[in-house]
């Protein structure tokens, strides 16, 4: 990670550098390659101990600041808010409840569609509230 922050680093100059859509187009990219299977890693960090999640927040705190162009003595929580960075452990969370959301409703489309075949009427209905066929 840190070896593809290093080669964008020398892209993003903090003076005289690219404009904000370009830090931030560096910035989500980042993103995309640390939040890669973040729907199965997402529980562990949630809970992890500090000298765990340190490095990830020394990473995005890395990155935000090349995105604002800010000096390097910017705290973790004013890089990410200035950059609109929401925290990773937060993104990751987020896409492991959106992760196990789709993979319920596939479940429940699975259901109905093997109802609906049985029947051979093709008026399979499903109460998505329940969960359950009717």
């Amino acid at each position: 990670m840190a070896t593809v922050l290093r080669a964008l680093s020398k892209f993003m100059p903090n003076l005289r550098g690219p404009g904000e859509r370009r830090r931030r187009l560096y910035a989500n990219v980042m993103t995309s390659v640390v939040m890669y299977a973040a729907p199965v890693w997402a529980g562990g960090f949630a809970s992890a101990p500090d000298a765990v999640t340190r490095p990830w927040r020394r990473l995005q705190r890395a990155i935000a600041i090349r995105v604002i162009a800010a000096y390097r003595t910017v705290s973790y929580d004013a890089a990410t808010l200035l950059a609109r960075m929401p925290p990773w452990p937060l993104e990751a969370a987020l896409r492991r409840r959106v992760f196990e959301r789709l993979t319920e409703l596939k479940t429940v489309a699975t259901l109905v569609e093997k109802r609906t075949r049985r029947s051979g009427t093709g008026r399979g209905f499903c109460s998505l509230d329940s969960g359950k066929l009717t």
